[in-house]
């Protein structure tokens, strides 16, 4: 035989014999690594997928207007580093809206849809009745406290930006409540609103505005009127400003089971309206 091709077939004889070809099936490892191929696995964390459908002509709406370009200009990347420190994902977030009228305070909560059932605190804002100091003082009789959400976002008006609730919603109906044109805006003044500076609203809009084109549908905003502790509803109900307006205190009363479920869970209830404008919460 032909001395080269007898060195080749012994060749290729050796190198079948001693496995140097690539197995499929098999995990590689590096020679100085101690992993097995189990735990190189367990290391891949794949995010869940975000089956939400978003919005994007909603976004795209209301970027036609001249105030929501100010505030995403100015605004967003502040935003995004709010939810970013929270290691919440700002393609894939939900927001709740919470208003202490006592303590003159808007609370920013927000969650990460696919990786936290939770809500955290991001931010408080303060209102800005500076224009108005009689507005809002304390518990106002002015504006409703019950369970809304964002039923309009006006983006350019008087007010800079402004997003109108759903009052009155089905409870305030039934407990007989009429009116509307609530809304949380700017502008820093406002007789039945929740007014906040312009600078503010930018950052609080945001919030909204990206939640709910990322498929968000309704917006959430609790209206209390104080911190609804047993302590604190016990006190309120018993000062003189309150402790005649039965109508009031019944619904502190029903509203207080909202507030500490969301104190206690960090989640948002359920619940149904009976036919008095009643909550009737479901465990």
């Amino acid at each position: 035989m032909n001395k080269s091709i007898y060195c080749i077939i012994t060749t290729i004889i050796f190198f079948t014999a001693c496995g140097a070809y690539s197995n499929p099936n098999k995990t590689s490892l590096d020679s100085n690594s101690t992993s097995t191929p189990n735990e190189l696995k367990d290391t891949i964390v794949k995010r869940k997928i975000d089956t939400v459908k978003p919005d994007l002509n909603f976004k795209k709406l209301q970027l036609k207007n001249k105030n929501p370009q100010i505030a995403y200009q100015e605004k967003e990347k502040i935003v995004q580093k709010l939810l970013s420190d929270n290691k919440i994902d700002y393609n894939s977030f939900e927001v709740l809206f919470r208003i202490i009228k006592q303590e003159q305070i808007l609370e920013v909560w927000a969650k990460d849809r696919v990786e936290n059932e939770k809500f955290k605190l991001i931010k408080t804002y303060k209102l800005c009745v500076s224009k108005n100091p009689d507005t809002l003082r304390g518990i106002d009789l002015l504006v409703p406290e019950s369970f809304y959400y964002v039923a309009k976002f006006n983006p350019d008006n008087p007010y800079f930006i402004r997003m109108e609730i759903n009052f009155p919603n089905e409870s305030d109906k039934k407990r007989g409540r009429t009116g509307g044109d609530i809304a949380i805006h700017g502008g820093c003044f406002s007789t039945y609103c929740t007014p906040f500076t312009d600078e503010d609203i930018k950052e609080i809009y945001i919030f909204a505005a990206e939640a709910k084109s990322k498929g968000q549908k309704y917006i959430n905003v609790h209206n209390f009127p104080y911190r609804m502790t047993d302590e604190n509803t016990e006190k309120y109900k018993k000062d003189k400003r309150y402790s005649t307006d039965l109508k009031r205190i019944t619904n502190w009363d029903n509203m207080k089971y909202g507030f500490q479920y969301f104190e206690k869970n960090k989640t948002l209830f359920e619940y149904t309206v009976d036919a008095k404008g009643k909550y009737i919460y479901k465990d």
